[in-house]
Order: C-alpha cells, then structure tokens, then sequence
C-alpha cells in the first residue's frame, strides 16, 4: 500500500526534530506535527505503527528508521 501523505509529513517532522530511536513525548508529538485534527492525527500516528516505523506506549512514540531509506 502506498504510504499516505499524513504519514510521510507527520514522520518527516518529528524525524527532523528528534531522529530516530529517541523516546518522543506524546505532548510534543502532538505540538510538532503539522496534523490538528485528531482523525488525521490518529490516523498517521497508527500507521506509522502498523508499517513499523515507530513504537508507541502510552508515553508516547519511538521512531525506528528514516522514512525512504
């Protein structure tokens, strides 16, 4: 499946801040992304998970590994 424009904009903003393997509140993930309705907001969020390019608990998330490469 092709990855969603939600999905590549919300990985590239929080990849450009934190990188990957850096625990990422849930506040400031909320704050730095670009997504402010809270469907979007799920919905990106959950795929990055389902695709495994990010872990999250209740904290928050986990990048794994830069989108694209």
């Amino acid at each position: 499946f092709p990855y969603t424009t939600l999905f590549r904009s919300s990985y590239a903003e929080l990849h450009d801040i934190y990188g990957k393997e850096y625990p990422i509140p849930m506040q400031e993930v909320i704050k730095i992304t670009s997504l402010k309705h809270d469907t979007d907001f799920t919905h990106a969020l959950n795929e990055l998970v389902e695709r495994g390019f990010a872990l999250r608990d209740r904290r928050g998330i986990i990048l794994l590994e830069k989108w694209g490469q």
